[in-house]
């Protein structure tokens, strides 16, 4: 009886909230979906690419499974014409990629050595968050249970969540060798690898952990942002993000420190089978 004008109240109180955030916050020219607070409030608010795979519902799950960990606190969420508004703790400094770019850069290869190292630290505590056996394995898989931004379009959709294999079919196509390209054709045409990848177990992973989405102050590490790229997947694609040099946001005097950490020898092993069968950034 009263659920349609609670639900009225409850969509114009979002339309004020959202307005007054609006009146508190500017825009940088060079960051479309995120706003900064004004009058020195150190907050941000971001309006998520895709609402079915947005920045709130990952840092729901994170900030409860992990609390102690450099990211953001999510503060408020609105929802508003189908688009999601994430209010979150900004994290002081600038991103890696920005430092390194400046024609004024400070850092030191030493610097950079301790920062990927307290972000290998993240990832070891991300790692410790296994997969619920009910969710069947499945990767891209976000924390709202929708799929996660796809780099194949510069992050522009979604893939739906889907086993391994099927992740690795999507990325392969280069190597088909049939009208028919599916799961069974990829294992046929490259069982060792595909063993090897398949086998890998299914973890929370930061799928833009790069340079841009590394945060630095005052020459150390300050935390990571863009958490909605992050969801269930295989532990070597971890690897796949971190080690695969891309000049701009993952620079080589970032990604030679992460060759030289060594992962579990599975892990390793995974990795360089997907390496070999991608052969492209992810």
């Amino acid at each position: 009886m009263f659920t349609k004008p609670l639900q009225f109240i409850l969509s114009l109180l979002d339309r004020i909230r959202l307005w007054l955030y609006y009146r508190l916050t500017c825009q940088p020219a060079y960051i479309p979906r995120i706003r900064y607070f004004r009058f020195g409030i150190p907050l941000v608010m971001k309006r998520s690419r895709f609402p079915e795979s947005s920045e709130s519902a990952a840092l729901r799950v994170m900030n409860k499974t992990f609390p102690d960990l450099p990211i953001p606190r999510l503060i408020d969420s609105l929802n508003v014409d189908g688009e999601v508004y994430t209010i979150m703790t900004r994290i002081p400094g600038d991103t890696l990629m920005n430092v390194l770019r400046s024609p004024t850069r400070t850092l030191t290869d030493e610097q950079i050595r301790d920062i990927v190292y307290e972000v290998y630290g993240v990832i070891r505590r991300l790692w410790t968050l296994r997969q619920p056996p009910e969710l069947g394995r499945q990767v891209m898989l976000s924390a709202g249970g929708h799929g996660l931004p796809d780099a194949r379009s510069d992050y522009a959709e979604l893939l739906d969540p889907c086993s391994i294999a099927e992740c690795y079919v999507e990325n392969t196509a280069f190597i088909k060798d049939s009208a028919i390209w599916g799961v069974e054709q990829l294992v046929r045409k490259e069982p060792e690898r595909m063993a090897a990848v398949m086998s890998d177990d299914i973890v929370w992973v930061h799928c833009d952990l790069r340079a841009l989405n590394i945060m630095v102050h005052n020459g150390k590490f300050s935390g990571i942002i863009d958490w909605e790229s992050s969801g269930w997947h295989a532990r070597h694609w971890q690897l796949l993000v971190v080690r695969v040099m891309l000049f701009v946001t993952n620079p080589p005097w970032v990604t030679r420190w992460w060759d030289e950490i060594e992962f579990e020898p599975e892990v390793e092993a995974a990795y360089k089978a997907g390496r070999e069968l991608i052969r492209n950034w992810v």
